[in-house]
Formats: structure tokens, C-alpha cells, sequence
């Protein structure tokens, strides 16, 4: 545990949870601190081994064309500054062995937006990448008229199988004003949510 997170294993559930709360900075520092070997690891053997598969491509265009074109919110970026110094703070090595260095603000930026990395690849198809299959009903649509929602890891499926392995529920408690609280299922260094609900 950290001041601003803590990372609950339980035999009630088949994935971590991550509880994260704070400021944007706060609360991806506490990530950062807590899942930094599996960061590396997404970054490597998901982004670079199964969605990029070109390293000279992710070093010389793709992340220059980030840097250039990205549209950041200040709370992504103060987030991701957040979760790099907290995975330097713990203590693990940040090496990414394919690049030869070690993990960059970019180089998170690339993960949170690997959908689109995997489309700017050189060797990208015209057929879309791969991606989970959701469904969300509500209302009418269930019995009880509550929200229920559903997602198959079937898309990104990596080799490695890191996309099933290192499953996350985040648990989401911002502190910055008219932010609610929110959950959402996804994995280790990603900052927004993509299978998720809201307090409200």
C-alpha cells in the first residue's frame, strides 16, 4: 500500500483490484508505485511484441508522430507524470530490454493509446485491430432496470497472455472538484477508462 493507493488481492475475485485516490498526480503515482513491473511488461510484451512489432518503427515515427500530434488533457499528463516517478520509486527495474532503455512519459502515452499505435504500424492491415467484445443494457433491456454491463477479453489477446493475466479493476477516487468516482476493468498503466461506471 501507498498513501494514495493500495493493491487488494483477494479469493473473491480472479483479478486485482487497484484502489487509487487523490489528485490526477496522486493517483498515478500510487499506480505507477504499485504495478511498475507489470507496466514494464505491458509496454514491452503487449505494445511492442504484440500490437507495434517494430521497434525501429515505435523509436522513429511512431513516438515522434506522439509527441507531435498527441491532444493530452493537463489531468493525463499530470497522471502520467504521477505514475512515472511512482514506478521509479519502486525500486524495479524500468529497462525495457527491446529499446534498450528505460520507460518514458511517451512511452506511456503510446500504451494508453495502443489501438491507434497498432493502426499507425508499417506493416498494419486495412482490417481494424483487434478488440474486446463489451455490451451494456439498461433500463428496460434487464429485469430489475439496472445497469448491467459485460466484456470479453477476446480481442487484444496477446501471446503472452499478459491482456488476461494482468487484469485489473481499478477503483477510482478523484479528489480534484465535480470528478466522481468511478471503476473500470482494464490493465496495468492505463489511465482512462474504457469498461467502467461512475458513482452517479
Amino acid at each position: 500500500a501507498t498513501e494514495h493507493g493500495r493493491l487488494i488481492h483477494s479469493s473473491r475475485t480472479p483479478v486485482a483490484v487497484l484502489h487509487v485516490r487523490g489528485s490526477a498526480y496522486e493517483r498515478g503515482f500510487a499506480h505507477g508505485r504499485l504495478l511498475a513491473s507489470q507496466i514494464v511488461d505491458m509496454i514491452e510484451f503487449f505494445l511492442l511484441e504484440d500490437m507495434v512489432r517494430d521497434t525501429a518503427f515505435y523509436e522513429g515515427a511512431l513516438l515522434p508522430a506522439l509527441a507531435r500530434l498527441s491532444r493530452r488533457t493537463p489531468q493525463f499528463d499530470e497522471g502520467a507524470r504521477g505514475m512515472l516517478d511512482g514506478m521509479g520509486a519502486a525500486n524495479v527495474s524500468l529497462r525495457v530490454a527491446a529499446l534498450a532503455r528505460d520507460v518514458t512519459l511517451l512511452d506511456l502515452v503510446a500504451l494508453n493509446s495502443y489501438a491507434d499505435a497498432a493502426a499507425w504500424t508499417a506493416n498494419a492491415s486495412s482490417t481494424p485491430p483487434a478488440a474486446c467484445s463489451q455490451f451494456v443494457f439498461w433500463g428496460g433491456a434487464t429485469p430489475s432496470g439496472d445497469t448491467i454491463a459485460g466484456r470479453n477479453m477476446d480481442g487484444e489477446n496477446d501471446v503472452r497472455k499478459l491482456t488476461v493475466n494482468n487484469l485489473v479493476l481499478h477503483a477510482v477516487e478523484p479528489t480534484e472538484p465535480g470528478l466522481q468516482r468511478y471503476v473500470h476493468v482494464l490493465w496495468p498503466g492505463f489511465l482512462g477508462a474504457s469498461s467502467g461506471f461512475s458513482a452517479a
